[in-house]
């Protein structure tokens, strides 16, 4: 946990996402949720931290759906 990154979409990653979210409605989200889901995937993100319950049921092996109370918790079992 002690990497932190940042990245921005520019032109050349547009397309991916744009993909990326197209798979991720598909799965039953959104088109703003699965925007928001894709591009904490492309840049591998270890977590998506949200309280919304029809976010926290999608279930990918890319990224880790959490809400903040389960995150907490998991980060105290590690300290």
């Amino acid at each position: 946990m002690d990497d932190n990154s940042s990245s921005y979409v520019d032109e050349n990653v547009f397309e991916t996402l744009i993909s990326l979210r197209n798979e991720i409605i598909s799965e039953g989200l959104k088109t703003a949720d699965a925007s928001h889901v894709a591009c904490a995937i492309h840049p591998s993100c270890d977590y998506f931290i949200t309280t919304d319950d029809r976010i926290l049921k999608f279930k990918d092996r890319r990224i880790n759906v959490i809400s903040p109370v389960d995150f907490l918790s998991l980060e105290e079992e590690q300290s």
